[in-house]
């Protein structure tokens, strides 16, 4: 029996031999898929700004129409203003116009001048009473009767003649100039300073009880020797013992902390007195300068010269009167108040017409 033959084997071509399946893979264009994805990229950018651009967009042109309509009604408010601003300059220059002509009338000029004159008075009461200044009173007064003068209606003339009485009234009384005052007390508050303190120590005898000593002993048995010893004896007692007569206790000497704290009173006792004339109160200018002249006769020596000075000018300063008797300038004012009430009544638009 026989066995079946193998098949031989053919030689294989290398030629015909087919590719591996690495070999079979495509290849990928990488340049390609860059630039189509960055371009798909710029197609995204572009649309989402350009979505963007529309949501902003909107709300600037709703505010810009909003802004174009607030400027139309300002607009509008501005030449409302500017159409009102014209209409009241005409009423301004007519009503000037219209003043102009009235106060070219004589009637009207006069209340003027008497509304003028009204104030000036009641400007001099009030300085005269409450500020207690004579000289500015004076001169109000003199500028209202002044203008009284260029009123040529006898209606005024007693209104001129009560005005004159009372500035001749005024004028007699002592004008007191404020800052000179204060001036000389100063000047006295620093005198009593350099003031010298009492001397309550007798003088000392120029003789002396050794001179009955001097005799020669021929003259001691003589009776006249006795008696003329006694003589010169009770002379030189008579000088050491002086007998003097005070209405006042007599004060001891100070010591220099009691001299230091009088001056110190006597400096407040001036400025005291400074402050009465500032405000105008008599009573106490004239008590501060009382005490002061007091304690001066008492502690200090009145014969020196400087003293006798002192005293002087604080006697004369004692003298002036801060709150004199003030005239009565208040007729003169009711006076031009009723005539002022007397035209204002009157119709004056018959006259203006």
């Amino acid at each position: 029996m026989t066995t079946p033959s193998k098949p031989s084997a053919k030689p294989v071509d290398a030629s015909t031999t087919p590719p591996s399946p690495r070999n079979n893979k495509p290849r990928l264009n990488w340049p390609l898929i860059f630039g189509g994805s960055s371009v798909l990229l710029l197609i995204a950018l572009i649309i989402a700004g350009i979505v963007f651009w529309q949501n902003q967009w909107h709300p600037l042109q709703m505010r810009a129409s909003q802004s174009q309509h607030n400027v139309t009604q300002l607009q509008t408010q501005l030449t409302t203003l500017v159409e009102h601003h014209q209409a009241l300059e005409q009423q301004i220059a007519q009503q000037t116009q219209t003043l102009q002509t009235a106060l070219q009338h004589p009637a009207l000029t006069q209340q003027w001048d008497l509304v003028t004159v009204q104030e000036l008075l009641q400007q001099a009461y009030l300085t005269l009473y409450w500020q207690k200044d004579i000289a500015s009173a004076l001169q109000l007064l003199t500028l209202a009767n002044d203008t009284l003068q260029t009123i040529a209606d006898p209606a005024v003339y007693p209104l001129r003649d009560q005005l004159a009485q009372e500035i001749s009234a005024l004028s007699t009384i002592p004008i007191i100039d404020v800052s000179d005052l204060l001036t000389q007390l100063n000047a006295v508050a620093q005198q009593l300073e350099q003031l010298p303190s009492t001397i309550t120590l007798p003088p000392e005898s120029s003789s002396t009880l050794s001179d009955t000593h001097d005799t020669s002993p021929t003259d001691k048995t003589s009776l006249d020797y006795w008696q003329k010893k006694l003589q010169t004896l009770w002379q030189q007692l008579s000088q050491l013992i002086v007998i003097r007569h005070h209405a006042q206790p007599i004060e001891p000497l100070l010591s220099t902390m009691q001299h230091q704290h009088l001056l110190q009173q006597l400096a407040a006792l001036m400025q005291q007195a400074q402050w009465a004339v500032l405000h105008h109160q008599a009573s106490v200018y004239q008590q501060s300068l009382t005490q002061v002249i007091d304690r001066v006769n008492r502690s200090f020596d009145v014969k020196a010269p400087l003293t006798q000075q002192v005293l002087l000018q604080l006697q004369t300063l004692q003298q002036l009167d801060l709150d004199p008797a003030l005239p009565d300038i208040h007729t003169s004012l009711q006076q031009v108040q009723r005539l002022l009430k007397q035209q204002f009544t009157q119709p004056t638009t018959e006259s203006t017409s």
